[in-house]
């Protein structure tokens, strides 16, 4: 968990995204569109995802807008 920079972390392991037989979990919940933006940076990289059983209701942030349920975890898995 790197409270919200999932994304960043994911661009910048570029080279280690190319190798097959990783297995990743990612939270998928520190931003409004955190499970999308995660879910097509790994598909279009050959990864199957699933998402963590249930969802987290976001109510207590600033900015508080849809999607209003997230998903806790992304599991991604290559090879």
């Amino acid at each position: 968990d790197i409270e919200g920079a999932e994304i960043k972390l994911l661009k910048g392991a570029k080279e280690t995204l190319k190798q097959n037989d990783l297995k990743l979990a990612l939270c998928a919940y520190h931003n409004q569109n955190d499970e999308q933006e995660l879910r097509n940076f790994l598909s279009i990289r050959n990864f199957t995802l699933n998402g963590s059983k249930g969802y987290m209701l976001m109510y207590k942030e600033q900015n508080f807008a849809p999607p209003y349920l997230r998903r806790g975890l992304i599991f991604a898995k290559k090879g």
